[in-house]
């Protein structure tokens, strides 16, 4: 339960109705979020993502980039990733992001900042069109 201390109200979550959860625990995670500029060392990055959403922003690549990804131990269905990635070049790059489980790939025209969101299935990230 929550109180607004500033209005007395409270606020209650409410279970679903779900049959298949009927005698199961079900965790509820706090929704977090997280901001994260990885340092592109030899043209690749690395992030765990452990929040319900994570903004990774790569800046300003100058070559093909390849984006590894790890989840943490608590990482949710449904946990998303936006990728952010900036090119100034006269040169399409191309990104790849890799979990080790699954690929995505996008590419990156010159002079254009490409933003991708990825949502985590519980097994690989796959891109939202």
């Amino acid at each position: 339960m929550y109180i607004n201390k500033e209005t007395n109200a409270s606020y209650n979550l409410v279970a679903p109705g779900i049959e298949k959860h009927a005698g199961k625990e079900v965790k509820v995670f706090f929704p977090t979020a997280e901001l994260v500029n990885p340092a592109i060392i030899d043209d690749e990055a690395d992030v765990k993502v452990e929040c319900d959403t994570t903004i990774i922003d790569l800046g300003i690549i100058s070559a093909d980039t390849t984006l590894n990804l790890t989840q943490g131990n608590d990482l949710n269905i449904g946990a998303r990733a936006v990728v952010i990635a900036t090119n100034e070049e006269e040169a399409t790059y191309h990104v790849e992001v890799s979990s080790g489980y699954s690929v995505v790939e996008f590419e990156i025209e010159s002079d254009k900042t490409v933003t991708k969101e990825l949502i985590w299935t519980g097994a690989a990230w796959v891109a939202i069109c």
